[in-house]
């Protein structure tokens, strides 16, 4: 390969040549010598090539930049297996990721939305600075340090299923069924806007009842709401006599009871409560040796007790009262 370009019986040696048209080489290939480069002019520019190649790299002039960029051959290897257009790929993976952003750490910010269709694992602490929204939220304990979820407020649409313990250091809203497997820590206020169902033990600390004062009106009488509180509060006015009390929004369930106590302070005048509706349909009230019956005495205060049961395929099937006498 060293000297076949000095052998004259094989081939013509030129120092210099112009060739206007075309140049019709066949029976071998194109050979360069000396690594030198194959370069293409445009006629605008006759001392920089456009484009040329040579075995390590190309050159690639930009009229935009006014410059030549280099592009090594290594890179070329790596377009082996591309099968698709590059650029509208890239184009599409741009409009995608164009609401991601970063900041001065490298933190990924997002400025919209994120749809994830399937599992997401993070190694981290997942911190949000607003609303969580999910139809169902599932914490799993894998060892020792994991399975934990810290956050303000919860808002759950559906279930939240956890198989370890879970501590809330502010409140917490439930909509719907949550199952819990473990314990739950809640250091402040828990507001349930339905019931609380415990098919064990109940171990509380202390129990507090809000207490709700009502006033009376000789008709209709005393009204009381059970979704208010189901401890009232009643001062006996001037005169007063035995009164009614107009019960609302006591639940219909069947094979259940629930309770209402009504504190009646009589230090004036002493009466009690002795008939009642329940929901709006006049109710019987049944106590020890008869409603009419009751004797105050002198006492100070009295507590006096509903039990609505609901049996019997009817609510309330019965409703009973008791009585508690101070002073």
């Amino acid at each position: 390969m060293s000297s076949w370009l000095n052998l004259s019986t094989t081939s013509n040696k030129f120092r210099q040549s112009y060739f206007k048209g075309f140049v019709d080489i066949s029976g071998g290939g194109l050979n360069i010598r000396s690594d030198a480069s194959l370069n293409i002019f445009d006629l605008s520019n006759l001392s920089t090539p456009n484009f040329s190649i040579k075995s390590d790299k190309m050159k690639i002039y930009s009229p935009g930049l006014n410059s030549t960029v280099d592009v090594s051959n290594d890179r070329l290897i790596y377009l082996k297996n591309v099968t698709y257009d590059i650029s509208n790929t890239f184009t599409n993976i741009n409009s995608q990721i164009a609401g991601i952003n970063s900041d001065a750490s490298n933190n990924a910010i997002i400025n919209n939305r994120l749809f994830v269709n399937n599992d997401v694992s993070l190694n981290g602490n997942l911190t949000v600075a607003n609303v969580i929204t999910c139809s169902e939220l599932i914490i799993t304990n894998t060892d020792t340090s994991g399975g934990v979820l810290f956050c303000d407020i919860v808002t759950a649409s559906g279930g939240i299923i956890s198989n370890n313990d879970v501590s809330l250091n502010n409140r917490l809203y439930v909509g719907l069924d949550t199952t819990m497997n473990k314990r739950l820590f809640i250091q402040n206020d828990t507001s349930l806007n339905g019931n609380l169902f415990v098919s064990n033990f109940s171990i509380l600390n202390n129990i507090t009842q809000y207490i709700t004062p009502v006033t009376y009106s000789s008709s209709p009488g005393i009204n009381i709401s059970f979704t208010g509180g189901s401890t009232v509060y009643y001062t006996v006015p001037t005169a007063a006599t035995n009164f009614k009390i107009n019960f609302t929004n006591i639940p219909t369930v069947l094979n259940q009871s629930f309770s209402c106590t009504v504190l009646i302070n009589t230090s004036s005048y002493r009466c009690y409560c002795n008939t009642i509706t329940v929901n709006g349909t006049a109710a019987t009230l049944i106590c020890n040796g008869g409603i009419a019956n009751v004797t105050l005495g002198s006492c100070t205060f009295l507590k006096q007790t509903m039990n609505f049961i609901n049996a019997g395929g009817s609510a309330p099937l019965v409703v009973l009262t008791d009585f508690s006498f101070y002073q």
